[in-house]
């Protein structure tokens, strides 16, 4: 005779069997730490930047805007480098700070929201592109659109 835990456990196997893989939000997930940090990432990629880790440059997508759902959550460690956004690319900024001045230059269809931490605000926003800054610590004064 089956247990009620067996059973429950059979149930939401076939329930979680049954999904569609599309619910499955990034193919790669990279964590720095414990991992380090890439260069660049591509579609169907999250990268998160957490406390301790380090981003010395990043190009989120590809440069003829063809990527798609590409994340790059920053809650703690050092943004230092120039980060390239491109088509696809939503940079969330939560936490940690931006070291020597790293330039943010976002293109047509990416997001850079700033929500805290401690951001050099050295963007550059081209058209079709999208900042928000809600809360944190931001200051610097080259901002171009």
């Amino acid at each position: 005779m089956k247990s009620k835990a067996t059973s429950l456990f059979c149930a939401l196997f076939v329930v979680v069997a049954a999904l569609p893989q599309t619910l499955c939000a990034f193919n790669t997930v990279i964590n720095v730490p414990p991992s380090a940090a890439p260069s660049s990432i591509g579609s169907s990629t999250q990268l998160n930047l957490l406390t301790g880790g380090q981003l010395n440059a990043l190009t989120a997508g590809a440069a003829d805007g063809s990527s798609t759902n590409i994340e790059v959550n920053a809650s703690g460690g050092t943004v230092s480098g120039a980060v390239t956004a491109n088509a696809g690319t939503v940079f969330n900024f939560s936490g940690g700070s931006t070291g020597a001045v790293p330039v943010f230059t976002l293109n047509n269809g990416s997001a850079l929201n700033v929500s805290g931490g401690t951001f050099q605000l050295n963007v550059a926003s081209n058209a079709g592109s999208t900042v928000t800054v809600s809360s944190g610590s931001v200051f610097g004064n080259q901002f171009t659109v």
